[in-house]
């Protein structure tokens, strides 16, 4: 996790998915893991979609957060 928060200091849009992924899965802060998302957004949207990893393109990022959203909408619900 200190890793990957180094490298987010850099604008590293495959860490902050990481940050997102894990804050979704193994801390079940569906708040953080958004504002990771979003960060990915951010730093991607800053970098040619050449660079931009094949695994992590901004459509795959979109869509963690539409589903964050959603998870977070049926939490506040309860």
């Amino acid at each position: 996790v200190d890793q990957w928060k180094e490298a987010a200091k850099y604008n590293d849009v495959d860490s902050c998915i990481e940050l997102a992924k894990y804050f979704e899965h193994q801390v079940k802060d569906y708040y953080l893991a958004l504002e990771w998302t979003n960060k990915a957004l951010i730093f991607s949207s800053q970098i040619s979609s050449a660079k931009l990893s094949k695994l992590q393109n901004e459509d795959k990022i979109f869509h963690r957060k539409n589903r964050l959203i959603g998870k977070i909408k049926s939490i506040d619900r309860k």
